[in-house]
């Protein structure tokens, strides 16, 4: 068995999936098996990785999806088709520093934590600039409480995200987390936030060790363009609320969905058609009874963010000044 599985959703990433392969291959650490899932690409990204993982030392397997399922069944395939006692989940456009692993691992092992994770940069592509998202501990200390990093990052503060934490297979095969079917959108966040759930603490490696690449294209692409993908989102806390009440979760954690992230979601969905220029859409959201419910608990929110209930107030009582507002960011440059 391998220390670690590596598993890579791959999706029409020719262009950035020989960097990646190339970055893993090069790791100081060399207990680690590659698991690429083909997601139905269609641009020749399985004979890229192919062509690179041939020429390397690092044991690999690939599992391919006939149609495209998303990045989450990926995710899944690969952790079924994982040996490894660790799972660490990189994108195909990722980039991580050559002592990523050997840090996450050797941090890991240092504690009983079932996760490590270790700061990362969000980046253009020449790697140059960015902006560094890390957690920082006493001096003496290797991990911190997981129900405090779970109310941060429920709260907005997202330390951890799909390519940053090594974690136990063990224990999320104990407690059956896995990434949502059918979810295109925010999907980690429901997996990290189970996976906090379950966890006593988390393993701490500071340094931003990850680059997640913003290419040039992404804010113009469909998808990004998309509201409907907020719907995504939506979902996804709505799934994660009911999780977490049934698990009687503290009521600070159920506040943080009911008053933060389920409104802010559903306003994002709103004010993104604004961006795109579907008013229609705007006003189906802003009309929809059941979203106006959802936006109408952010109204107590200024003590959290102010910004979500501020927000919240013009959805509910001034949707027309919200539509005004996002109409000058959308002609701005």
């Amino acid at each position: 068995m391998k220390s670690i599985s590596v598993v890579i959703p791959l999706y029409n990433q020719r262009g950035s999936i020989e960097k990646t392969l190339s970055d893993l291959l090069s790791q100081t650490f060399d207990d680690f098996e590659i698991v690429v899932v083909d997601d139905a690409s269609t641009d020749g990204s399985v004979s890229k990785a192919s062509e690179v993982l041939s020429v390397g030392r690092v044991p690999w397997n690939l599992v391919r999806f006939p149609v495209n399922r998303g990045a989450s069944e990926a995710r899944n395939a690969g952790l079924d088709s994982a040996t490894g006692e660790t799972v660490f989940f990189l994108d195909g456009d990722d980039r991580i520093a050559p002592q990523t692993l050997c840090r996450l691992w050797e941090t890991l092992k240092g504690t009983s934590s079932p996760l490590a994770f270790c700061g990362f940069r969000v980046c253009g592509e020449s790697l140059e600039k960015g902006k560094t998202y890390s957690f920082s501990l006493p001096s003496a200390s290797k991990s911190t409480p997981a129900p405090r990093l779970l109310r941060a990052f429920l709260g907005g503060k997202r330390y951890l995200n799909a390519s940053n934490v090594l974690y136990s297979r063990s224990f999320l095969q104990a407690n059956r987390i896995r990434f949502p079917r059918g979810c295109r959108f925010a999907e980690d966040r429901e997996f990290i936030a189970k996976a906090l759930f379950f966890a006593e603490t988390a393993a701490v490696v500071p340094e931003a060790l990850v680059s997640y690449v913003q290419h040039e294209n992404q804010s113009t692409s469909r998808m990004a363009r998309d509201p409907s993908k907020y719907a995504h989102e939506v979902g996804m806390y709505l799934r994660l609320r009911k999780f977490l009440a049934k698990n009687r979760a503290e009521p600070v954690l159920l506040r943080l969905v009911d008053s933060l992230e389920l409104p802010g979601a559903v306003i994002r969905m709103a004010t993104s058609a604004v961006r795109c220029g579907r008013e229609e859409y705007f006003w189906k959201v802003v009309k929809s009874r059941r979203l106006r419910q959802i936006v109408s608990r952010g109204l107590g929110a200024w003590s959290l963010k102010p910004e979500v209930a501020f927000k919240a107030m013009l959805f509910s009582h001034g949707p027309k000044l919200l539509l005004s507002l996002y109409r000058r960011k959308a002609l701005s440059p």
